[in-house]
């Protein structure tokens, strides 16, 4: 029987919550059974199954934890080392989010070489112990973004540099429809089916400050807008000018 005891501290709880959701599916397909529980200031998520079939939800393990650390760790990395002004929090969102996904693949890489399973993983001791080098990285952009802060205070200077950014980001929809709902804006995608936003780390409400890293983060190839009279029109230019020809009004 192979089994494993992923933790962290409670503080970050919901990382274990994100874990289990996104794992699940693969402990079923690998007929395996998973616990999740808390011990003192800890929270764990204890998974079993036979040994004939733990490959497949090790493989699994290295793309959820993979992506809880180059997405929830970097952001809070970027947020706590930044000195970015945050006066316009539109923009402020905008930047960490281009931040974040700046270079994904190559964090993704290194997390993945790091990470190996024995029979407990403490997702903040990874963290903190075995990937030393790519915090180094994560400093790195932090001491640029701050060395550089007083031009982000330019907005041309702003858009030029989040464009920049934003072209960098491999996509992860072919396309998204956006429609203004109930004064929350809901995405779909090219099938119009509303997306489980869950999946992408976006908020389970995207409203006027939220949207722009919202589409970053997906950085799709096509953005089709519905009812766009709706939204801000500082908005709307930001987007226009970040994205260019992607974006399309119907």
């Amino acid at each position: 029987m192979w089994e494993i005891s992923i933790s962290i501290d409670s503080q970050k709880a919901v990382c274990i919550d994100n874990l289990m959701r996104d794992i699940s599916p693969y402990v079923k397909q690998a007929g395996g059974v998973m616990a999740r529980g808390k011990t003192l200031s800890r929270d764990y998520l204890s998974l079993a199954c036979e040994d004939s079939h733990h490959k497949l939800i090790t493989d699994a393990l290295h793309d959820i934890i993979s992506d809880i650390i180059i997405t929830d760790f970097k952001l809070d990395y970027l947020k706590e080392n930044s000195r970015l002004p945050i006066n316009n929090r539109i923009n402020y969102n905008a930047f960490i989010k281009a931040l974040v996904e700046f270079d994904r693949e190559f964090d993704r890489d290194m997390v993945i070489r790091k990470l190996f399973f024995q029979k407990e993983l403490m997702l903040d001791g990874f963290y903190n112990f075995r990937l030393k080098e790519l915090r180094s990285r994560w400093q790195e952009i932090c001491d640029l973004a701050n060395n550089n802060s007083v031009y982000l205070s330019y907005h041309e200077t702003f858009l030029e540099l989040l464009k920049f950014l934003v072209n960098t980001i491999n996509s992860k929809l072919e396309e998204v429809h956006i429609f203004n709902e109930n004064g929350n804006y809901v995405f779909y995608d090219k099938d119009m089916k509303k997306l489980k936003y869950a999946d992408y780390h976006l908020d389970e409400e995207i409203n006027s400050d939220t949207i722009i890293p919202s589409l970053i983060n997906l950085s799709p190839n096509r953005i089709i807008f519905y009812s766009i009279d709706k939204l801000p029109v500082v908005i709307v230019n930001m987007i226009s000018s970040i994205f260019e020809n992607r974006v399309e009004v119907r």
